[in-house]
């Protein structure tokens, strides 16, 4: 009899919880009289309209806060608060078009490297007259300042002469540089041009830049790439002549050597696994625009980043 009027009880008391007479620590929910519930959303919203003016009027240290916005922010806060999204309209209107926005135009301009019909033309659109004769200066004041008892001296002509020969050998391989001057399995174009002895002398004198302007390792602007900095900046200022395209390619590319260097790296995906890391931008069809040699971590300048784009 007292677990029937237990369970009792217990309905009672959780009907009670659900009607709202009682709250949930057991007593008199007396809110009833001070709290006053309304019958729709509108009059709910100009309630708490209502509360919100009080507030406002009852704490005047808020005051102070709301003053420091700017008037536009407020008003656009009050007018994007108030605003019906019922009232947008939609309107139907044919679209702009305008071809001149879509289509790249190239942003810089230069001579037509198509008109280039011949080898010879296109080595000499890279390697400019002026930068030959300066590779010819720098060549002949490293031969004083190494031995300046030698009399050493070459001209623009003998230079190209040697770069024509450092071409074949590119192309046509021999185990050694002595090899092409062979007697009996010689290789008649580089014979026929420069005798070996001659092509050692201007291999083991020649020079891009001047080494008494080499700063010191210990200097803030030292530069690694020093002695073929000239090289870098003339191929590049000549690369990015050519209008450059919409699509373009960063990567890193191998420039391969069995030599031994400190500058010498390991890329294990590339084709030539080591060599000298170069950062290249091309294009789709390969051509590069512009190319920086990796010369270390320590080298990059603070708030100087590499640009691999001309201005």
């Amino acid at each position: 009899m007292s677990r029937k009027v237990a369970d009792r009880d217990i309905e009672q008391l959780l009907a009670a919880l659900e009607d709202g007479n009682i709250s949930e620590d057991g007593l008199e929910d007396e809110s009833d009289d001070e709290e006053s519930f309304v019958s729709n959303a509108r009059e709910l919203i100009q309630e708490l309209k209502d509360e919100d003016a009080e507030d406002h009027e009852a704490a005047p240290s808020d005051q102070s806060l709301i003053q420091d916005f700017p008037g536009s922010m407020q008003e656009d806060h009050e007018h994007h608060v108030e605003f019906d999204k019922r009232k947008l309209l939609w309107k139907k209107d044919s679209l702009l078009y305008d071809e001149s926005k879509i289509i790249h135009q190239p942003s810089t301009t230069g001579p037509a490297i198509t008109e280039l019909d011949t080898p010879y033309k296109c080595f000499l659109h890279y390697f400019t007259p002026d930068f030959l004769q300066k590779i010819v200066d720098e060549t002949n004041l490293y031969a004083v300042q190494k031995n300046p008892s030698i009399s050493f001296t070459t001209t623009v002509g003998e230079l190209k002469k040697f770069i024509g020969i450092l071409l074949f050998m590119s192309v046509e391989h021999f185990p050694s540089a002595r090899s092409y001057w062979h007697s009996k399995f010689g290789y008649d174009p580089v014979k026929s041009v420069m005798p070996v002895n001659r092509f050692e002398m201007i291999r083991s004198y020649l020079h891009f830049n001047d080494n008494n302007k080499h700063l010191p390792r210990d200097h803030s602007d030292h530069d690694r790439l020093h002695k073929i900095r000239p090289v870098i900046e003339q191929l590049n200022t000549t690369f990015s002549s050519v209008a450059i395209d919409q699509r373009l390619s960063i990567d890193e590319q191998m420039c391969s050597t069995k030599i031994a260097h400190f500058l010498k790296q390991y890329l294990p995906n590339k084709p030539h696994k080591w060599g000298y890391k170069l950062f290249v931008l091309c294009n789709l069809m390969g051509y590069a625009y512009r190319f920086e040699v990796y010369s270390g971590q320590e080298e990059k300048k603070k708030n100087q980043p590499m640009n691999l784009i001309s201005e």
